[in-house]
């Protein structure tokens, strides 16, 4: 998809394109870098860049996923305890507490939505049930595209 010129000069050659998603998506935003002449469909250059961080607004009515605490130094994952469709299970330590907990990771967040969220609220409604792991709380892991994000459900080792 056509989004400009790369260099100097009209907009109708030497052009930039980028996919679909990256236009379309409010995961990123358009900065035009340099400055414009008098034009404004001419420019130094463009670049497709910025992330946003309200990523995931309104994608959800059962959980506030832009909300999620980052998990980055407050746990250490250790190994793969388990595999699914939907993601991995990892043996981890809480850095807070040096108590064992297992992770399970999910990434495709909007593919995986439904259930992302059936898990979430099974986890949060029922962890107090002795056949449920106690649930600790869901982390959003943000990757450099949106593509790498990944949602972390912590919960008790079983």
């Amino acid at each position: 998809m056509y989004i400009g010129r790369a260099d100097t000069g009209s907009l109708s050659s030497s052009s930039v394109y980028a996919s679909r998603a990256e236009l379309v998506s409010p995961l990123y935003k358009l900065q035009l870098l340099g400055r414009t002449t008098g034009d404004s469909s001419q420019c130094t250059s463009i670049k497709v860049a910025t992330r946003d961080k309200m990523t995931y607004s309104g994608l959800s009515a059962h959980v506030d996923l832009d909300s999620r605490p980052d998990p980055t130094g407050k746990f250490t994952l250790q190994h793969v305890i388990g595999e699914g469709t939907y993601g991995e299970v990892y043996a981890a330590l809480d850095n807070s507490n040096g108590k064992p907990v297992a992770i399970k990771i999910m990434e495709n967040i909007p593919d995986n939505l439904e259930e992302i969220e059936e898990e979430y609220l099974i986890l949060r409604d029922f962890c107090l049930h002795p056949n449920i792991p106690m649930f600790h709380g869901l982390y959003l892991k943000r990757g450099k595209v949106a593509e790498e994000d990944q949602l972390w459900f912590v919960m008790e080792v079983c």
